[in-house]
């Protein structure tokens, strides 16, 4: 359930409670409004007090079948809303419970696809690294003979230098003598 769901939610609720409050303070208006007109009826009637006793409690039976058929009336339609929403719920059960199944399965193949394939990448990574060491050897290899060939060369011309620094001095002893 998402922020704006559950603000969505606290907004039904608070508004559930107000109507629920208001409809306290209609019918609590309403009996009291019954009472009050009871009481100034009574007061200002014609009729002699059997005769309004009588005709108020033909109207107090009256008003409890009235309220005795509304009761009924909103239980019945209570539970034909109960009944409703118990088959709603359990015609749409199959499509959830094949809807959860269908993402259960989706997910096991992509987990399972994913998995061969981190495989290969393995694999690939395996033979990238071999040719890596392959590399390195050889560079090693080249680097090995790259050295010898310039030790050779250095030794070469040293010899080379130390020949003309003798040939350089016989000459210079030549001249001086």
């Amino acid at each position: 359930m998402g922020i704006v769901d559950y603000i969505e939610q606290k907004n039904r609720e608070r508004v559930a409670r107000a109507r629920f409050e208001d409809s306290k303070k209609v019918g609590f208006g309403l009996v009291l409004g019954t009472l009050i007109g009871a009481g100034i009826g009574v007061l200002t009637a014609p009729k002699s007090g059997a005769e309004t006793r009588a005709d108020l409690a033909d109207r107090a039976r009256d008003a409890g079948d009235v309220v005795r058929a509304k009761a009924e009336e909103y239980r019945d339609a209570a539970v034909d809303f109960g009944k409703d929403v118990n088959s709603r719920l359990t015609s749409i059960k199959p499509a959830i419970e094949s809807g959860l199944d269908a993402a259960n399965s989706s997910f096991q193949e992509n987990k399972s696809n994913r998995l061969v394939e981190l495989g290969r990448e393995e694999e690939e990574l395996k033979e990238k690294a071999e040719e890596v060491k392959k590399g390195v050897e050889n560079v090693k290899d080249d680097v090995k003979k790259g050295a010898q060939n310039v030790k050779d060369d250095v030794k070469k011309t040293k010899d080379d230098v130390v020949d003309d620094v003798k040939k350089a001095a016989e000459e210079v002893d030549k001249k001086n003598k």
